[in-house]
């Protein structure tokens, strides 16, 4: 009877000690495939930053003092930047000829990355209302670019709509069209009564870029080259300047459309194509930031605004055409907007 009792304890130690084993093998097996999941993001964000860093050095790369108090921006608008994780990029579309002509900020959108809410904002703002540019006073929006650069331009927004934006992208005219052309063109839906006032900027931009691009000729999507995709962008007369800004957007969109629809090695060749015409102040960290957001969280929309609303705006004419608004009350609303995701 003891030696049954004897055997049957060891028989049960050595099954606690298979458990015991293959509870550890599991654990162990678990624990290799969390730290191959890690291995692999690593391995794809040195790629991404590698590819990024290639190519990064193909663009106008610049850099600003940007301090807080060089910039403009307020200690309110750092904390609620760190405290809701937003980075603010300034897309800069001047209608300069060449690199020593200011010119003007014909389209101004601001880029909110926003990684608590796992989404990206495009936000536009009309070129006319009436703001305080640093250090020359009351003027239109785009203005401080003529007068300053994208540097002032960054720190009138700053001033203005109590953001944090620190980097800026710019293209001019003849950059945009190499853009786009260089990406095979983008898909965009015509109306009808587009279709006139489009032509008209088309046939003014071939002249300007001693470009060729034919006008549109029916309504409906169809794919615009660069030339075409600019005529329609800067299309002001129909549905006014509102409108016009709602266009840019869309063709932001359709671009954003192009590029998350393309394979690994055709975006490779469009940053290859792409980034020479750009000037930026963004660095390697910030790319790779932006690019690794963006591909873990499959994002291949835009969320889109603009400022100030239509409705929000009284219109004077001096010298110039104004746009004139209650400057805190659309000061906190893009705040709300950029930082509280209040629509």
């Amino acid at each position: 009877m003891s030696d049954y009792i004897k055997r049957s304890e060891r028989n049960k130690e050595k099954k606690s000690s298979k458990g015991k084993n293959k509870k550890g093998k599991r654990k162990s097996k678990k624990f290799k495939v969390v730290i191959g999941i890690l291995i692999a993001l690593l391995i794809v964000l040195g790629v991404i930053g590698i590819i990024i860093y290639k190519f990064l050095g193909q663009a106008n790369k610049v850099s600003i003092d940007d301090s807080r108090e060089n910039l403009k921006i307020s200690e309110e608008a750092e904390r609620l930047a760190k405290e809701k994780k937003i980075k603010n990029i300034l897309l800069i579309g001047s209608d300069e000829g060449t690199v020593d002509d200011h010119g003007r900020s014909d389209s101004m959108i601001l880029i909110s990355i926003d990684k608590e809410n796992k989404k990206i904002k495009a936000t536009s703002f009309m070129r006319d209302v009436l703001i305080t540019i640093p250090g020359y006073g009351e003027k239109n929006l785009n203005n401080a670019y003529a007068l300053g650069g994208s540097e002032l331009l960054v720190k009138t927004f700053n001033y203005n709509f109590g953001l944090d934006i620190k980097d800026y992208a710019k293209v001019d005219f003849k950059a945009f069209v190499k853009v786009i052309d260089k990406l095979g063109g983008v898909d965009i839906d015509i109306r009808q009564d587009e279709i006139s006032v489009t032509n008209d900027y088309i046939k003014a931009v071939n002249k300007f870029v001693n470009g060729s691009s034919p006008t549109i000729k029916k309504a409906g999507v169809q794919k615009l080259d660069g030339v075409q995709a600019l005529g329609y962008s800067r299309n002001r007369y129909v549905g006014s300047d509102f409108a016009r800004t709602n266009r840019q957007r869309i063709v932001l969109e359709a671009v954003l459309q192009k590029l998350s629809k393309a394979g690994s090695t055709e975006d490779i060749k469009y940053m290859n194509d792409i980034l020479p015409e750009v000037t930026t102040t963004l660095d390697i960290k910030d790319l790779t930031e932006i690019g690794s957001f963006a591909l873990f969280n499959k994002i291949n929309t835009l969320e889109s605004t603009n400022f100030p609303k239509s409705e929000e705006t009284q219109n004077i004419v001096t010298n110039e055409y104004h746009m004139v608004v209650d400057k805190e009350k659309l000061k906190k609303e893009v705040q709300d907007y950029i930082y509280n995701d209040k629509k």
